[in-house]
């Protein structure tokens, strides 16, 4: 089957739609953790004002420049930056939804979904299944919050998500919504008069 019209991504050529398909679901927890990496580090947030250099980039993060490389070409590789001349990177369109200000932000949904607190528990999906008995605590040696309470980091990030998540349902909310006369939507308070 041809996929030149398909909106799906052609991984595999030669290939009918559903195994490019099937591939993309299997392979996709790559780009998952590349754009959960991309939020911790804070990369999507420097770029945000224009492009940088790999090297540059490297240097502000303490990281090694090679991995830095090698992880924004793979962010490229799935549009979520664009590269350009002389090593630079920039944001594309879609890598705009990553950095922590903008309105909409998935920044941390990026970095708490694709952390250990989420990414080991569904590690042990199959062993739930085939048990029956809930991962969470296998995994993380705790309850989901009391691993949280003792990882700060995971806990900004968590929190933050659901910041995120409530902001952009709160715009849907008051879009859609016919509040009284004074009233507000609030996702501290709720509805309020």
């Amino acid at each position: 089957m041809d996929n030149a019209n398909s909106s799906e991504k052609v991984w595999l050529t030669g290939v009918p739609e559903e195994t490019n398909r099937m591939y993309g679901i299997i392979s996709g927890y790559w780009a998952s953790q590349i754009a959960g990496t991309l939020a911790r580090l804070g990369i999507p947030d420097r770029l945000s004002a224009g492009p940088l250099n790999t090297v540059d980039l490297a240097a502000e993060l303490d990281c090694d420049s090679g991995a830095v490389s090698s992880l924004l070409r793979a962010a490229a590789s799935i549009d979520i930056l664009s590269g350009g001349p002389e090593g630079t990177f920039s944001l594309t369109p879609l890598g705009f939804t990553l950095p922590s200000e903008v309105p909409g932000s998935l920044r941390g949904m990026a970095a708490t979904l694709t952390a250990p607190c989420h990414w080991e528990p569904w590690g042990q999906l199959e062993q739930v299944v085939r048990t029956g008995k809930e991962s969470t605590e296998t995994a993380l040696g705790a309850d989901f919050f009391g691993y949280l309470g003792r990882h700060q980091d995971q806990l900004k990030d968590f929190l933050a998500a659901m910041d995120d998540v409530s902001r952009l349902i709160e715009t849907e909310a008051v879009r859609v919504l016919d509040f009284p006369d004074g009233a507000h939507w609030s996702t501290s308070a709720a509805v309020q008069e």
